[in-house]
């Protein structure tokens, strides 16, 4: 009996050892990639093929982004040309590991395209002071020559990639060739950095805004080039009057357009800088909003009624594009594609009721878009039964008028229709629309285009949200969008003149 347990546990021991090494499967590593050869910046796809099922992977790239992985089948970034090693090491369990490792397996080749670019940490530097170039070219280039040209035709060099540069006073314009053993590129930037004397000063300003409304102010900063020690400001209509602060704020009171002047100086030297008509003053009286579309629908006026974008789908309205001023920019209202339509809306609080009173909306519009009716801007309506009351201006081109302004309640309305040249021409035009007591006008660019009077005074707005670029519907929906570009909205509670209208259309 005991002899029998003997044998019984050896063989128990025997199918042990016999299981063990059975799960101690041999596994060789392999693998393929989705391309041997690239340009810099490619990447590669590895894929493990290795032989007996592995579980574990230990990958080694050189020169490639990331340098190793233990993942089945990596993502590999060369950036730097030349022929790299990868190696691969595979395990299963506690089986002995497999290594395969292939020398100079990946070929980086550099491209056939370089874009040369750069960039300074300032454009405007003392004399003495170093301007820090860093290279941003694309491409791998592996050579840089640097040229800082003076506007009398002096040169200096570099072959840095990234230069820090200490120059002779003078404006400079800054060439960069690159290059790599197949391509090359230039970039050239043209009085690009400014060395300035430190005992020079060079007067300049500039303003939040440039267009304000009697009461209004506006924010001046000091854009000196050079060492100013000392700011003496003359603002013409202005309150201050003048100002001995760098970066002053100043309040307008009456209308009109006015001079700036800015004298910087130091202890050696002085500069001035004057603006004839910097500043244009428009009325501020009975001010109810006042739209520039500089960036957004901020409203400069008195009232802080922001216009807020609204849309529908992927409708939007855009503030990039550029207006009728050099270097100011618009309202852009693209409403071309069915479902997508933009507007902008202004949520009063009451504050922009026109009721029964005298008002005038003043704007600037250009569009070419002819043979459909779109509205410019719009107050009360979208309501349904008779209390409804309303007042607009939508352009009717391709009928018997070019546009019409409107105001209206349960009892009728007042048309007054605009039949003379037609709008959709592609122009910049500017619009004023006049409430004044039961009478309308419409004028365009600064002269009386039309002239409608009603029999009784209507009940013309609400204190629904005042759109521009679309009218209301009934329950509040959305209708005949406006494509086309906008600008410069202002909104008074009264009839204003035509001194007043001349002053909006060239300020």
């Amino acid at each position: 009996m005991k002899n029998i347990l003997y044998i019984s546990l050896s063989i128990l021991a025997l199918l042990a050892v016999s299981c063990k090494e059975e799960t101690k499967e041999s596994v060789e590593a392999r693998f393929s990639v989705d391309k041997q050869e690239i340009v810099s910046g490619d990447k590669v796809v590895f894929k493990d093929e290795s032989l007996g099922s592995p579980t574990k992977w230990n990958w080694y790239f050189e020169g490639g982004t990331p340098e190793t992985s233990i993942l089945f089948s990596p993502e590999v970034v060369y950036a730097t040309p030349g022929s790299y090693s990868v190696k691969l090491v595979v395990s299963h369990g506690d089986a002995e590991s497999s290594v395969l490792e292939k020398t100079e397996f990946i070929k980086v080749e550099y491209p056939d395209v370089l874009t040369a670019d750069f960039k300074t940490d300032k454009t405007s530097v003392l004399y003495g002071e170093k301007a820090i170039f860093t290279d941003l070219s694309a491409g791998y280039p592996t050579s840089w020559a640097w040229e800082f040209i003076s506007s009398e035709g002096e040169k200096q060099t570099s072959t840095e990639q990234n230069p820090e540069m200490s120059l002779p006073p003078g404006i400079y314009t800054v060439q960069l060739d690159v290059a790599n053993p197949k391509t090359s590129a230039r970039k050239i930037k043209k009085e690009y950095l400014t060395v300035v004397d430190p005992n020079s000063v060079s007067a300049e300003f500039s303003s939040d805004y440039t267009v304000t409304y009697s009461g209004g102010s506006i924010h001046y900063k000091d854009q000196s080039v050079g060492n100013a020690t000392q700011w003496n400001w003359t603002f013409e209509g202005g309150v201050p009057e003048t100002s001995t602060e760098q970066n002053p704020q100043v309040t307008y009171t009456k209308p009109g357009k006015y001079k700036v002047t800015l004298k910087t100086s130091n202890a050696v030297n002085s500069s001035v800088k004057e603006k004839e008509g910097y500043v244009s003053v428009i009325p501020g009286e009975g001010l109810w909003a006042f739209y520039l579309f500089e960036e957004n629908g901020k409203d400069i006026g008195p009232g802080n009624l922001e216009a807020t974008v609204k849309g529908t789908g992927s409708g939007t309205v855009l503030f990039n594009k550029s207006s009728r001023k050099e270097g100011e920019y618009c309202a852009a209202f693209s409403n071309l594609e069915s479902g997508n339509y933009g507007y902008l809306q202004v949520d009063h609080n009451g504050l922009l009721n026109f009721g029964k009173k005298d008002f005038t909306i003043s704007f600037w519009m250009k569009t070419n878009l002819k043979n459909k009716q779109m509205a410019l801007w719009m107050n009360g309506g979208g309501k349904k039964g008779s209390g409804d009351s309303q007042t607009w201006f939508r352009l009717e081109n391709g009928s018997s008028k070019n546009g019409t302004f409107t105001t209206e309640d349960n009892t009728g309305g007042v048309f007054c229709d605009y039949k003379a040249e037609a709008l959709a021409d592609d122009q910049w035009h500017h619009i004023v629309c006049i409430r004044d007591g039961m009478t309308l006008k419409i004028y365009v660019d600064g002269v009386e285009k039309a002239i409608k009077k009603g029999t009784t005074l209507k009940q013309a707005g609400d204190d629904t949200p005042l759109l521009l670029g679309c009218m209301a519907a009934a329950n509040s929906g959305r209708k005949q969008y406006y494509t086309g570009y906008m600008d410069d909205v202002v909104l008074y509670n009264r009839a204003i003149t035509i001194e007043e209208i001349q002053m909006l259309y060239t300020y």
